[in-house]
């Protein structure tokens, strides 16, 4: 049986001792869909509001 492919180091980009094990990088993204029932895209609806409010709030010492 074969090893893994690939694995995720769960850090930052920027952490140094995982950088120096691991050189190459694969882009990991988020995808969020709705269900299409109203809820959901209500939900879906406010995430750039919700972003856009973490981004604003890091300034002030909040950390979400």
């Amino acid at each position: 049986m074969a090893g893994p492919r690939w694995m995720d180091s769960c850090t930052s980009a920027g952490n140094a001792m995982i950088n120096r094990l691991w050189q190459d990088r694969r882009a990991l993204q988020t995808l969020v869909v709705a269900t299409g029932k109203s809820p959901g895209r209500l939900a879906l609806s406010c995430v750039p509001l919700l972003r856009w409010l973490k981004q604003a709030l890091r300034p002030l010492g909040w950390r979400c």
